[in-house]
């Protein structure tokens, strides 16, 4: 699986929202494209590739962090998706991206 479109569909934004709501009940997002809110969403799945394991674990986030603090905290991507738990978690996400990869076809 490849990256979601972040425009369109918007099955990006659509994860993350989804996921964020799983997370925090009292969680919203209109779909007002002015919405400040939905912009961070936007720019958060834009900084993530439209990664979708890397959109669901920043989406869990939500449930101690308010996207602006998730955006903020995403040029250290590993340290704040890994749950701040140290260098195991690290490591243990860094290996799930690299299986991932592993798996596509040289043409991928």
């Amino acid at each position: 699986m490849g990256s979601l479109s972040l425009t369109g569909d918007e099955s990006a934004i659509g994860l993350f929202v989804g996921r964020a709501a799983a997370a925090n009940p009292s969680f919203t997002c209109s779909d007002d494209p002015h919405d400040p809110v939905r912009a961070t969403i936007v720019e958060i799945c834009q900084q993530l590739d439209g990664m979708p394991l890397m959109i669901e674990i920043a989406a869990a986030s939500v449930s101690v962090l308010t996207p602006g603090e998730i955006l903020d905290r995403i040029a250290d991507r590993f340290r704040v998706l890994s749950g701040g738990q140290g260098r195991q978690k690290r490591r243990t996400l860094q290996a799930t991206l690299d299986w991932s990869y592993d798996l596509l076809d040289p043409d991928e």
